[in-house]
Order: C-alpha cells, then structure tokens, then sequence
C-alpha cells in the first residue's frame, strides 16, 4: 500500500477534524506530529483508522453526510451582518419543486417564505449512491436581532433539520463605571464557621460579604460550587465536577432550609449525643472529611425529603408548586442529573466498587436505553430526591446572591467555571456522545510541570459540539452566569485549542485540536451581554499567537498572577505591564499562597514528592532567594516599602540601611513581614486591572497549597481549611473599620 498516499488522507482527517499537526512548546520548540498520533488521536474519538480503506471510507461518509443533511446544524454570526447567506445542498429530485422557508425567531415569531432552487447560485454538486446532490447559496435578505433563531426549508412531504442561527454582539459586557473593582477570592468549601457541619456552606459566605461591604468591596470570588459526587465519597476536585450545570449540594446550610426549621423532630435527631459530638469534630478538624461529612449531610437530607413529601408534596402546598416549578425549568438536565444520582446510589449500594457509569453493565451506559427508562419510571421518588437538593441549593446561592447586592458588592459574585467534567460523572454519561473517551485533557510539558500533565477527563469533539448546535457550551454558560456578575473561564485556552493525550500513553504523546475558536468567543459576548457577566479568560501557559489579541478585541479579561509577571532577566514586572482588560492577582489555587511562597513551603513539598532532588532543590532555594529580593526591589523601586525596610525585624518603626546583600543571609529563614505583604497589595490594587482578586488564604496567613496539580493520595488536594472562623474575619474587620474611622 502506497504510503505517502496513506499519509496524505491521514493529513486529511486530521485537518477535517482539528487535530494540528505541528505545536510550539513553551521552550520555542517546534513539536511535529507523527502519522501513529494522528490515527491515536483518530480511534480516540472512535472513528476506528487503521488504514488507508478506513480513511477514504470516513471522508465520504463526512461529504454524505454534509449533502444529504440539507442545512449546516449552526451558523454564528455579527449582530452586523446583512443579507446572511446559508448553504443549502439539495438532491437533484427536489431542483423543480417550490420550497418554502421558515425562519422562527427567539420571541416565537415566525416569518415564511418560498424559493425556486433555479434562482439560487450553484456551487458544486456531488454523487452519491448514484444520485447527485447540488451545493446552493440562499440568502436572506434581512438584519436579524441579537439571540437565537431557527431556520429551516418545508418541502411537498417533508422539512430539513433545523439550522441555528446564532447572531452576536461583537464584544462582552464590560460595567459602565469607570472604577476599579476588588473582591476576596474563596474556596467555598474550606471556611470555617461557628455553624457549619466540617464543610464550607453558602450561609458561610455572609460574613465575607460584611466584611468585604465594610472596605467598600466589589465582589466574592467563587471557586467552582459546581455538583461533585453525593454518593462517591471520596470524590472532592471542584475542577472535574460530576456535573458544571449543577451545585455542590454539600454547601447547604440545614437551618436555611424551610422545613427543617419546623421539623422539631429532625432538630431532636440532630442534637442527640452522637450526631452532635460527630459535627464538634468535623467543625474543628484541620482538614475536611469529605465521606463523613457526605454521610452525615445525606442522612439528614433524606429525612428533611421526606418531612417535605408528608408536609407538602402530598397536599400541593406553595412550596411544593415552586418545586414543580423549579423542576420543569430544569428540564431534561435536571431528569438526567437526579436519575443519573440515583443510579449511583442503587449501583453503590449493590458493590461499593460500582462508583460510576463506566463501572456499570452496558444497558445502563447512556440515558436512551430501555432499561434506563423503565428504571426512572420505577425509582421517581429517589429520582425527585435529588432535585430537591438541587432546589434547596439553588434558593440557597440566589438568596446569598441578593444579599450580597443588599449590602453594596456591585458584582456580587465571581465565580469559576470549569473546563470539564469527571470522566465518570453525570454530564459526561448525559452526552457521551459528546465527548472523546479514548482520550484525555492535558497539557504538554513546561516549566512547571516537566512531564506534563494529563487531568483525567475526556475533551468535547469540536465536530460534536458543532451538530450539538453549541447547545451544551450555551448551557453552561447560562447556568453558571446566572449567579455572577463576572466569570472565569479556567483553562481558556480550550476555546482556541485543547491538548489531547490518547488514554494509556503520557503528556508527550499528545496533540492539540482545534476548537471553532470565532463562533466559542461569540456566543461567550451574547451570553456575557444578556447576562450582565464581565469575561475573565484564564490564559496562562502555552498561548497560541495573536489569542490575547482576539481575546482584547472581545473585551475579556485576561488572567494575570503577580508571580507569572516576570521579565526576561527574571525580574518582576513594573505597574504598567497589567493591562487594563485583566484580572490581576498575587497567586492561584494550583500555586503557592504567598506565606507558602515566602517560606518556600512549596519547595520542601516538591522535594518531599520526589520533584526535586537535592541538588535541584538548592538550586531552586538560590532561584526564589533572587526572586524575593526582585520583589522587593520592585516595591521599592515603586515606593510601596520603605527603602529603609528592616526585613529581619519585619518592622517599619525601626528603620535600618537596606542592603540586598546582607539580606541574602536572612530573606529565607523568616515569615513574610506583614509589610511586604501590604505592600504586595498595593502595587497590585495599583495596576491599571479592571478587577483585583485577594485570596482568602493570603489574608488569612495560610502557607498551605490549595492543590498540587498531579497529585490524588500524595497531599490533601482540596481538603485545606482556612485557620480563621469567618466570623472572627467579619468581626476582624469591624475593628479596622472602627480604626479607620
């Protein structure tokens, strides 16, 4: 068999289908993709290529398919654009016929009207099955309003599919006052509360909203609040939820729960030795006990359920209307998320080994089959069990939502949105079809993570989110805007391209696949706009040429972290090198805090991990000696500290000549001085950034890492806690305040 002929329609599908076949690593290397990655990637989307046959037989099947389809799925276009044209492919029986369109706009209006196929222009023709199908330039002859409109042509006995017109506004939504906008980053889960069961909840976040109203703040930083697993007890990671377009239902709080305040015999149940000593200990452990915690939620959860079945569903209450209301609005997300819940329980149940659809038999791998639609006419009341939680969730977050605006946060809330979802979690058994499953999201090696990284769950196929009509992109992005008055999009990236690793293999066997980059930054300005949610793009890492420009031209923010902002001598940044369309921040999840970054806790834990050996490990220590004394030549430099500064003492009122190099002695072996770190502030609140982001972990003087990216047994990813209740932060602050004042 002819091998360059072989390679030739190998290149093909790889262009059909994205897959790029060259990258520029962040060494400035030119990575260059091989044929065998090329079909990895291939059979990874199950499209099964071994040989030329395979590639021929798929290509025209794709052309088929394109022709006999009749209409594209989706078009996105400018709120600009006139006379918008459509392709149409039409068989040669349908060339004599009137046929008539129907364009149905957003609002329910319908427009019609009838065409000759001999008045439109012909672009080509193909045969297939020995009948020939014609390419056809119709155009409409109109300026559409912004949203979504559906268009389709009737014939004599039949219609096309739908196709969807997307029309968009050219930029995001960006506030019309000219203002800086601060707000305090949380990782929801961690707070600690004098009433809380071990586990960050809603309620928790009134305290921060007073505090952060008392110094005139702007907003709350969410970490993804995305659904994890209710019934996988030990699964944790906020960024690869079971489900993005639904909430962390642990994140309640029970006594803002209408019917547990007047179900006295569930509060008895609750304040009995047992139940009581076990939330003490889980309130005032260190870290968080995710299964006890879950175990303990859900138990109570079921009995608050059914006082609400007893109390209210039976006899039609007002509550039980807004339930049923709350549940037709969900519509078939909801159904599949609560039935896909269910079925974790039952299969757990049975053997605790059967944690996810993936794990169960084949009859029960997808929403449509038989045995899965009789199992959700049997099991409707634990179905439904699960939508109350959603529900009680939801009330939950809106109402701390309004309370927030109640109380001046003019963003209320900033919440991230995750780039997918857990490989064996709701949304990706929901639409499996949707996703790649022999392949995984990653990132090839950099700087910071020499090996690469694979992050478990399977990518969306750009082919796949284009028939899907870009429909579960929109709806995530609604469900999560809803909450917020600015949003990050982790991993942005992924809107130009995604790194894909075939499952089995490492980081470096991986390629990168193009997305439909134009019509993804689109629908992100027309949702963005209807929803009043400012843009922040996480682009860190390898970022392809003229990204950020695009991302400027839409008006996102772009995601700057004092700790990438370096120069090519290693020095820091000065003030004007942050844009004004970005996020600025000191640090991240996935990084140091900066007490951990002070203290160098990071490193010590990359050499406890085997990161590190010993001689790397010095010279990493020398690396953030220079690094620290940068820092402060540039507060200095800035006049945020004081040039006399005595760094060893930590303390301003005794000034002593400044000397980098006496300094070198001493910089590592002591705790960030609060001066360096208010100074730190500072320069940051000075930078030109529309939005300014301070970690709670840095307020609170927290050394300890969020999470290590890579790591699952080896450190307690995600189960940090702050060290301070939020009601000592809220009444910390009072104090300020009355100093200030």
């Amino acid at each position: 068999m002819n091998h360059e002929s072989t390679l030739k329609y190998f290149k093909l599908l790889a262009r059909i289908f994205g897959i790029t076949h060259s990258y520029t690593d962040l060494w400035g290397i030119k990575r260059q993709c091989q044929p065998e990655q090329i079909k990895n990637i291939l059979n990874a989307m199950g499209l099964q290529v071994q040989n030329l046959t395979d590639a021929k037989e798929i290509i025209r099947n794709l052309k088929k398919e394109k022709y006999q389809r009749i209409l594209a799925p989706v078009r996105v276009i400018s709120e600009t654009e006139e006379n918008i044209e459509i392709n149409c492919y039409l068989s040669e029986d349908k060339l004599n016929a009137t046929i008539f369109w129907q364009l149905t706009y957003e609002n329910g209006e319908i427009e019609i009207g009838e065409i000759q196929p001999t008045d439109l222009t012909a672009k080509g023709f193909r045969i297939f099955s020995a009948k020939r199908y014609f390419k056809f330039k119709l155009v409409l002859n109109k300026k559409l309003p912004l949203g979504y409109h559906k268009f389709n042509l009737k014939f004599s006995n039949s219609e096309s599919p739908q196709h969807l017109i997307i029309v968009t506004p050219n930029t995001c939504y960006l506030p019309t006052e000219k203002k800086k906008y601060n707000g305090l980053s949380v990782q929801l889960y961690s707070l600690r509360s004098a009433t809380n069961w071990g586990i960050g909840e809603f309620l928790d976040l009134k305290p921060l909203i007073n505090a952060l109203a008392l110094q005139d703040g702007d907003f709350i930083g969410l970490s993804p609040i995305h659904a994890i697993s209710i019934n996988n007890l030990d699964y944790i990671c906020p960024y690869s939820p079971h489900s993005r377009k639904q909430l962390n239902v642990f994140n309640i709080n029970l006594d803002e729960v209408a019917e547990y305040q007047k179900a006295t015999e569930i509060q008895a149940l609750i304040q009995t030795p047992e139940i009581s000593e076990q939330i003490n200990r889980l309130r005032n452990s260190e870290l968080i006990d995710y299964p006890q915690v879950k175990i303990l939620k859900l138990k109570i959860f079921k009995e608050l359920y059914n006082n609400f079945l007893t109390q209210h569903f039976m006899y039609n209450t007002e509550p039980a209307q807004e339930f049923e209301s709350f549940i037709t609005s969900g519509g078939l997300t909801l159904e599949r998320y609560a039935l896909y819940e269910a079925l974790t329980e039952h299969f757990i149940t049975l053997n605790p080994e059967l944690r996810g659809w993936c794990s169960w038999s084949s009859e029960y791998q997808a929403p449509e089959t038989e045995t899965v639609v009789n199992f959700a006419k049997t099991h409707r009341r634990e179905i439904d069990f699960y939508k109350y939680l959603q529900w009680q969730a939801q009330r939950q977050l809106t109402n701390v939502q309004t309370y927030s605006k109640e109380k001046g946060l003019s963003l209320g809330f900033y919440i991230d949105q995750a780039l997918s979802a857990d490989r064996n979690g709701s949304d990706i058994w929901a639409e499996h079809k949707m996703y790649a499953l022999g392949a995984s999201i990653g990132c090839p090696p950099d700087a910071y993570a020499p090996q690469g990284q694979n992050w478990g769950f399977p990518p969306v196929t750009p082919s796949a989110m284009f028939q899907n009509q870009y429909q579960t992109f929109i709806e995530t992005l609604r469900v999560n805007m809803q909450y917020a008055g600015a949003i990050r999009i982790d991993h942005a990236l992924s809107l130009y391209r995604l790194f894909w690793i075939p499952n089995g293999q490492g980081a470096d066997s991986g390629l990168y696949l193009k997305y439909q980059f134009e019509d993804l930054l689109r629908i992100l300005c027309l949702e963005s706009m209807r929803n009043k949610c400012i843009v922040v793009c996480e682009d860190l890492g390898t970022v392809p040429d003229g990204f950020r420009k695009k991302m400027e031209e839409k008006k996102m923010l772009s995601y700057k972290v004092l700790f990438f902002m370096k120069k090519w001598d290693g020095g820091f940044e000065e003030n004007n090198a942050y844009p004004f369309l970005s996020l600025v921040t000191g640090t991240t999840h996935d990084m140091m805090t900066l007490w951990g970054y002070w203290l160098e806790v990071d490193l010590d834990e990359r050499l406890r991990l085997g990161w590190l050996n010993e001689e790397s490990f010095k010279t990493e220590k020398e690396n953030r000696k220079q690094e620290k004394l940068a820092l402060i030549k540039l507060l200095q430099d800035n006049k945020f500290l004081e040039k006399d500064f005595n760094l060893e003492a930590g303390e301003v009122d005794e000034y002593v000549s400044f000397n980098l190099e006496e300094t070198k002695s001493v910089i590592d072996a002591i705790q960030l001085p609060v001066e360096i770190f208010d100074a730190i502030q500072h320069f940051l609140l000075a930078t030109p950034a529309l939005l300014n982001v301070l970690p709670l972990e840095d307020l609170t003087g927290q050394t300890a890492q969020v999470n290590i990216p890579g790591i699952v047994d080896e450190y307690p990813c995600w189960r940090n806690k702050i060290p301070l209740n939020v009601e000592d932060i809220l009444e910390a602050a009072e104090e300020e305040c009355q100093k200030s004042c």
